[in-house]
C-alpha cells in the first residue's frame, strides 16, 4: 500500500481578555510536499517537535523498520536522515513499536508494548532501555504507548503508570494512574491524582474510561473520557482541585446500565451518539492548554458506516489560558481524530497516512477571534 503523510497545523490568534466561551472562526490552507525516499511509507505513529525554529518530524516505517527524520518547511522538507533500528528493538518479545517521541535533534523515545528505549541518532545506539512488562506488581505501564511521551520540563518519561499492590485491582479509584520514569536512575515518581469514582460503576460504557495527563511548569493536569472536569495538582503548593471545562456545545454523557448493551453495535452507537472527552495538552510556546473532545453524531445521521469508525466524529478543541480560563472553542469539520497531535509555536500539527506515494499533504488551520 502506498502511503504518505497528512500534516495538520492549527495556528491560533486569540485574545485572553474575554472570559466568555466563544467559537473561534478558522480557515484551512492545503499544500503538498514531496519526501525523496526509495520506499513507500507505512506508518501508524509519528512525532513532531519544534526545537529552536526548526520543526522536526520523525516517522517509523512499520514495513522496513526504519526511522525517517526531517525538518518540515512550508511546501517542502530538508535534512532528511534515515536510520536502521537496532536488532534488539526488533525482538518480537518486545512487541511492535507503538509510539515514538522526539527528545532532541540527537535522540528519540521509542515505545513498545514491553520496552521503553532512548535511541541516540548520532551514535545509532541505545542510551536507555527499560522493560515494562508488568512483572512488577507495584507498577504497570499502560500498553497503549500513545500515552507515553518525553517530559521537557523535568527531562523524564511521562506515562500512564498504574501503581497498586496485590490487594488492589486496576478498576480501583484509590490508585494513582500516572507518573514519571527517570532514565538516569530508573526511579518512578507517581503523580498524586486518582481516577474518578464514576469509573467503578457499571453505569458507563467502558469506551469512555480513557485517561490523559499533561505537565506544565506549575501543574499536573489530568483529564478523563467520562467527564469534562480537569483534575489539577499544583506542583508548588501541592493543592489539588477540579475545574469544570464546559465547551459552548457541551452535552452530558448518557448513563446507562451495561446490561442495556446487547451487542457491540449498541456499545459503539452509545459512544458515537455521545460527547466524548479526549486528551489534554499544554502549549509551552503560547502558555495555553488544549482540551480535545468529539461531537456526538445525531441518531438520525447514524448508519453502518459509523460502526467501528469512532474516529470519524467531528473534533472540537477548547483552549484555556495557563490559569484555566476558557479562551474559546474551535470546531474542525474535517473529522480529525485527536491522536498524533503535536504542539509547535504556531499551534498544533498532526500527521496522518494517506494513499499516495512519497507525498505529504499539509493542511493549515488558522483561526482568530
Amino acid at each position: 500500500m502506498r502511503n504518505s503523510i497528512l500534516i495538520l497545523v492549527l495556528l491560533w490568534v486569540v485574545s485572553c481578555k474575554s472570559p466568555e466561551t466563544k467559537t473561534l472562526s478558522h480557515q484551512v490552507q492545503t499544500d503538498t510536499i514531496f519526501i525523496p525516499i526509495a520506499d513507500t511509507l507505512n506508518f501508524s505513529f509519528a512525532s513532531i517537535k519544534q526545537i529552536d525554529k526548526d520543526v522536526l518530524v520523525c516517522i517509523n516505517d512499520e514495513k522496513t523498520s526504519k526511522l525517517y527524520l526531517f525538518t518540515y518547511l512550508p511546501d517542502s522538507i530538508k535534512d532528511l536522515r534515515v536510520f536502521d533500528l537496532p536488532v534488539s528493538l526488533l525482538d518480537t518479545s518486545n512487541g511492535k513499536i507503538k509510539n515514538i517521541d522526539i527528545i532532541s535533534k540527537e535522540s528519540v523515545l521509542i515505545c513498545q508494548k514491553n520496552l521503553l528505549s532512548i535511541y541516540n541518532l548520532k551514535t545509532k545506539t541505545l542510551d536507555f532501555s527499560y522493560s515494562h512488562s508488568g512483572d512488577d506488581s507495584a507498577y504497570y505501564f499502560n500498553n497503549n504507548a500513545q500515552e507515553i511521551s518525553w517530559n521537557d520540563f523535568d527531562n523524564n518519561i511521562l506515562s500512564i503508570i498504574y501503581h497498586f499492590d496485590e490487594t488492589k485491582k486496576m478498576g480501583d479509584t484509590n490508585i494513582f494512574f500516572s507518573g514519571f520514569l527517570n532514565p538516569k536512575t530508573e526511579e518512578i515518581e507517581m503523580i498524586p491524582i486518582n481516577r474518578p469514582s464514576v469509573y467503578q460503576t457499571s453505569l458507563i460504557n467502558s469506551m469512555f474510561t480513557s485517561e490523559y495527563i499533561a505537565v506544565s511548569p506549575d501543574y499536573y493536569v489530568a483529564a478523563f473520557g467520562i467527564t469534562p472536569d480537569l483534575t489539577v495538582y499544583n506542583r508548588k503548593t501541592k493543592e489539588l482541585k477540579n475545574i469544570f471545562v464546559k465547551s459552548s456545545q457541551y452535552s452530558d454523557i448518557k448513563s446507562v446500565d451495561s446490561s442495556e448493551f446487547k451487542d457491540i453495535k449498541a456499545i459503539f452507537n452509545h459512544y458515537i451518539g455521545s460527547m466524548n472527552f479526549k486528551n489534554i495538552k499544554y502549549d509551552k510556546f503560547n502558555k495555553v492548554y488544549y482540551r480535545f473532545y468529539l461531537h456526538p453524531i445525531a441518531e438520525e445521521d447514524m448508519n453502518d458506516e459509523y460502526l467501528y469508525e469512532v474516529g470519524s466524529k467531528p473534533l472540537g478543541v477548547t483552549i484555556l489560558s495557563d490559569d484555566f480560563k476558557i479562551i474559546g472553542d474551535l470546531y474542525l469539520d474535517d473529522e480529525i481524530y485527536p491522536f498524533n497531535i503535536s504542539i509547535i509555536a504556531d499551534g498544533l500539527m498532526q500527521i496522518q497516512s494517506i494513499k499516495e506515494k512519497n507525498r505529504a499533504v499539509v493542511r493549515t488551520v488558522r483561526y482568530e477571534k
